[in-house]
């Protein structure tokens, strides 16, 4: 007999560019197939550009979370109160609270810990705390992104 023993589902929330580039579906749906593992709180929408192919920050919301929808869908995923829509430009810009900022600060406060995975720019996360500080010590942040500091 194993000594592991299965243990609680991790919380987690997925920020997400999902219309960016391919590893965000496959992170979404891996995440979706393991939902034995997963407790998924939240999936959150985050900003990205392609000035060669004039698309900006907010057009990149709606095109993300239709995205994320899409998929969800295909896998029967229910999005009710799950989706949310993020900062529609970056911080630099002083970008105001949104959706997923106070999605974010709700499920953090409500948990011991959760795990958040972030696929690109980390504006919502960094919103997030900076609304609310208590959150620093409730949440992990797992970040796959960035830009060059140039």
């Amino acid at each position: 007999m194993s000594s592991f023993q299965k243990s609680e589902k991790i919380n987690v929330i997925l920020d997400t560019d999902t219309y960016n580039e391919c590893d965000d579906q496959f992170a979404l749906a891996y995440m979706i197939k393991s939902q034995d593992v997963f407790n998924i709180e939240a999936i959150t929408i985050a900003p990205f550009s392609h000035k060669d192919k004039n698309v900006f920050p907010e057009e990149s919301q709606n095109l993300s979370y239709n995205e994320v929808l899409k998929i969800c869908k295909w896998l029967n995923f229910d999005t009710s109160n799950k989706v949310f829509k993020g900062a529609t430009d970056y911080l630099q810009n002083s970008v105001s609270e949104n959706q997923a900022v106070n999605k974010i600060i709700e499920i953090a406060l409500k948990n011991k810990k959760t795990y958040i995975m972030t696929i690109g720019a980390i504006t919502n996360i960094a919103l997030a705390i900076k609304k609310e500080l208590k959150i620093i010590d409730k949440i992990e942040v797992i970040w796959l992104g960035g830009h060059s500091l140039l």
